[in-house]
């Protein structure tokens, strides 16, 4: 828990995104369980 990562994600369609330092709207992002919508991750692109 509260642990930090550098990754990487390869997604089934393109994404529209701005680098966090240039726009902090659209330069991060959160991740959601889909079973139980709880929040399971956040993070920015560089």
């Amino acid at each position: 828990m509260n642990d930090m990562a550098t990754v990487s994600f390869k997604l089934n369609k393109p994404i529209f995104y701005d680098a966090f330092k240039n726009h902090r709207t659209n330069g991060s992002f959160i991740l959601i369980d889909s079973q139980s919508n709880n929040t399971v991750g956040a993070g920015f692109i560089q």
